[in-house]
C-alpha cells in the first residue's frame, strides 16, 4: 500500500496502480479498474479510461483513503489501496523508520579468547 503526505495547497498527483499474479509478476487485470476516495473532502479521484491510472486532487487537511478495484473474470474482486494525508500549509512532516536492534554487549559471562 502505498503513502504519501503534501500539503493543502499542493498541485494534482497522479497514481498508478500495478496488479501482480500469485507468483508476484504483473499482470493486465480482466476489467477496467474502478477508483474511489473514501474522503472526497480531503482527495478526490479522477481515473484514466483504461483504469490504469488516476489524477487525484488534494482538497481540505485529512486522510483519504484511494481505492482500485477491478473483477476478475471468475468474479472475484482484486482491490488495491494508497492513502493520502493531506497536511495544512507548509507543515513538515516525519517519518519513523525501523531495523533490527543491534546486538547485547558482552557481559564478561562469555568465555574469552586468549590470543596467542
Amino acid at each position: 500500500m502505498g503513502m504519501i503526505s503534501v500539503a493543502d495547497d499542493s498541485g494534482d498527483l497522479t497514481a498508478t496502480v500495478v496488479f501482480l499474479d500469485a507468483e508476484g509478476h504483473e499482470t493486465e487485470p480482466d476489467d477496467v479498474p474502478q477508483w474511489v476516495s473514501d474522503n472526497e473532502t480531503s482527495a478526490t479521484v479522477t481515473a484514466s479510461d483504461d483504469g490504469k491510472t488516476g489524477t487525484v486532487a488534494i482538497g481540505a487537511p485529512g486522510a483519504a483513503i484511494i481505492s482500485v478495484t477491478t473483477v476478475n473474470e471468475d468474479g472475484s474482486e482484486v482491490t488495491s489501496q494508497g492513502t493520502i494525508t493531506v497536511i495544512a500549509g507548509k507543515a513538515v512532516t516525519g517519518d519513523v523508520q525501523f531495523e533490527e536492534a543491534p546486538a547485547a554487549p558482552a557481559t564478561g559471562d562469555e568465555p574469552q579468547v586468549n590470543p596467542l
